[in-house]
């Protein structure tokens, strides 16, 4: 058996197109290897603002909380005010330096 039975013979044209397409074929590999991690850094926010932006959430969200239990305490004086005359005589008294007929009132300053 000689090594010529084994072994195709390819013209000049077919040994150069199949080279071409598997270098074709490397390249786009190579470029889509390129292209993804910068794709994933340029999309992902840097880390040092991510922890600024958790920072301001969690300040935001403790300063909510305290307006929440401030409008509690407004919702609960509005309806003390509105439905408790014995309060709204008290802070009339207390605010507003306001007294009965007949009444007098002293005040001492430590």
């Amino acid at each position: 058996m000689s090594v010529e039975k084994f072994t195709s013979k390819l013209t000049p044209s077919e040994g150069r197109s199949s080279f071409l397409a598997r270098a074709t074929m490397v390249n786009i590999l190579l470029l889509l290897a390129m292209i993804v991690p910068f794709t994933v850094l340029a999309f992902r926010p840097p880390a040092a603002e991510e922890a600024a932006q958790r920072t301001r959430l969690q300040d935001l969200e403790s300063q909510r909380a305290g307006l929440v239990l401030e409008k509690a305490r407004l919702r609960q004086k509005s309806d003390l005010v509105a439905n408790d005359p014995e309060y709204l005589e008290l802070m009339a008294r207390d605010r507003l330096m306001m007294q009965k007929d007949g009444e007098f009132i002293f005040r001492f300053e430590d």
